[in-house]
């Protein structure tokens, strides 16, 4: 997660962070996740287009968090990408060996 230049988290990057912590509850309690596992969660203030596009080009669901906990949750337009990515990765991995 990038950080501000002065080496303090600002107030989007903290209230993306506890939106994390909850979903690792969340996830442990086998509760209902509020987005699929895997998402890029983003704080508002650092989020750009490329970051999107390449999470999305990857099957990835956006997630973008704002200082006030505000969540906006951009679907990944095809959901299997992902598996393919990771399916490529290993079969990638498996070939160099």
């Amino acid at each position: 997660m990038a950080r501000m230049s002065n080496g303090t988290a600002s107030a989007a990057q903290l209230a993306a962070n506890r939106i994390c912590d909850a979903f690792v509850k969340a996830a442990n309690a086998d509760e209902k996740l509020p987005f699929p596992n895997g998402s890029c969660v983003i704080p508002s203030d650092v989020v750009t287009d490329d970051e999107i596009r390449e999470s999305h080009e990857r099957g990835k669901t956006v997630v973008i968090v704002d200082e006030h906990e505000h969540v906006t949750v951009l679907p990944a337009p095809d959901p299997s990408i992902a598996e393919r990515e990771s399916d490529r990765f290993w079969d990638e991995l498996r070939a160099q060996r």
